[in-house]
């Protein structure tokens, strides 16, 4: 997890601490997975590697800490908040981190942060003109 403003947290994918090598396939999954901007299907994923499905994702959760869609999922919430942070709109930045439109974004972005995309955009880019009115008082 990384800090972006006081009191807010980006969760970033997290990857197990392990002493063993990381499995070829889980890491050509991972880079398939970050490089994706679309839709990203397990049996297109399974093929890409090499695996069975079941068997990429036993071995990717054991690796990595979470299942294939669960990385993707806080990959593209990542993605976004960098975005967001940057001023691009939520709906733009909505489709630019891969997710179908700006409620979908909204759902994974409140279940994983805890707050919506527009309270996410108010903590990290307050609005200069609250505080100069704050500052005139």
């Amino acid at each position: 997890m990384t800090v972006s403003a006081p009191g807010v947290v980006a969760i970033a994918p997290r990857r197990l601490q392990r002493t063993e090598p990381e499995h070829p396939a889980v890491s050509r999954a991972v880079a398939y997975l970050e490089a994706a901007a679309g839709p990203v299907s397990l049996d297109a994923l399974a093929r890409a590697v090499q695996l069975s499905k079941s068997h990429l994702v036993r071995l990717f959760r054991t690796q990595v800490g979470l299942p294939p869609h669960a990385y993707l999922l806080r990959l593209r919430i990542s993605r976004a908040c960098g975005l967001l942070a940057g001023g691009m709109p939520i709906a733009e930045a909505a489709h630019a981190a891969g997710f179908a439109d700006q409620s979908h974004l909204t759902r994974h972005f409140k279940y994983y942060l805890g707050l919506t995309p527009g309270a996410y955009v108010r903590a990290v880019r307050p609005d200069p003109a609250l505080k100069l009115r704050a500052a005139s008082r």
